[in-house]
């Protein structure tokens, strides 16, 4: 992968940009390393996921959308799945 953004003791820290192998982008915040904060991932295959990222997984507020354009789940996360009611 590359990245350009901030960068505290080696690791990825603060905003930055992360592009992959497979063409997928991540914008948005990084902590010690990890994706933390706000941020969005675009997949390789159009799909995405746009809001709170904590340890490196979806978790809090966010909306993630397929491929396709049909919406998978926009609301709470945990541990990187949606929580439904």
């Amino acid at each position: 992968s590359t990245y350009t953004g901030g960068w505290v003791d080696g690791l990825r820290h603060g905003r930055g940009r992360c592009e992959f192998t497979d063409q997928s982008v991540y914008k948005g915040e990084f902590r010690e390393g990890e994706f933390w904060g706000f941020g969005r991932m675009s997949w390789s295959d159009g799909g995405w996921y746009e809001g709170e990222w904590k340890n490196g997984e979806m978790q809090g507020v966010g909306k993630e959308v397929r491929s396709d354009g049909s919406l998978r789940h926009e609301g709470l996360w945990s541990n990187g799945q949606p929580v439904r009611k």
